[in-house]
């Protein structure tokens, strides 16, 4: 049986196939490996802010983290402020205004934001004063 005869355009057109599809496959994988990466950057960022976001809503609760005992999350009592307690219930910011205003204006001067006198009380010590001799 005689052999079949092969056109040399078809040679050379299989060859560039060839070769077209070996550099789109490395093409493809370089891609698909440099967006890997950065999935997996931006997955273990919101895996860190996931925890942390979960550690704060369980402090809010007054539950346990990792076997941890936590303070319940204690919030400004100034109204719509809604940030961390620093000290005598106000925030750092509206603690400082505090500061400055009773420096100004005597030792009566009142909380930023209308607290009330009976919240202003809270943090003070409760009990038999203290005699100093």
């Amino acid at each position: 049986m005689p052999r079949k005869r092969r056109n040399k355009v078809l040679t050379s057109l299989e060859a560039l196939v060839d070769s077209g599809g070996r550099q789109l496959g490395r093409t493809v994988r370089s891609v698909v490996g440099e967006a890997t990466r950065s999935l997996s950057k931006e997955m273990k960022e919101l895996r860190k802010i996931v925890t942390r976001l979960q550690r704060t809503l369980a402090q809010g609760a007054g539950m346990a983290v990792g076997g941890k005992r936590h303070r319940p999350l204690k919030l400004c009592l100034v109204p719509g402020c809604g940030r961390k307690h620093a000290a005598k219930g106000l925030c750092k910011n509206h603690y400082q205004q505090w500061l400055n205003r009773k420096k100004k204006e005597g030792p009566n001067a009142p909380k930023p934001g209308g607290v009330p006198r009976h919240l202003e009380a809270r943090g003070k010590r409760r009990g038999r004063p203290r005699r100093f001799a």
